[in-house]
C-alpha cells in the first residue's frame, strides 16, 4: 500500500507473481473524488489473484480518514 500525495489517493499495488515482476496491478483510491480506479498492467493473470487483489483493496482502501467525506455531506462512491 502506498500513498501518492501528488495524485492525491492511495493505492494498493502487486508487484509480483511467480517469476513476473510488474506493477502488475493497481487499485487506486482518490481522496478528492472518492473514487476507486483498477489497472492490470500484464494480461492472463490468475483469475484468483484477481480476486483476491480486488479483496483486499475494498478491505485496506479507502484510507480511514475518508469518513470526513461523510461528514461534509459527500459521500464516497464505492461500486458493489
Amino acid at each position: 500500500m502506498a500513498s501518492y500525495v501528488e495524485l492525491g489517493g492511495m493505492a494498493l499495488e502487486c508487484d509480483e507473481v511467480g517469476s513476473t515482476i510488474g506493477p502488475l496491478l493497481v487499485a487506486f483510491w482518490n481522496d478528492s473524488t472518492g473514487n476507486f480506479t483498477f489497472s492490470a498492467f500484464e494480461q492472463n493473470l490468475p483469475f484468483e489473484l484477481i480476486e483476491e487483489f480486488v479483496r483486499q483493496a475494498r478491505k485496506r482502501l479507502p484510507p480511514d480518514d475518508t469518513l470526513k467525506l461523510e461528514r461534509s455531506g459527500d459521500s464516497p462512491r464505492i461500486p458493489s
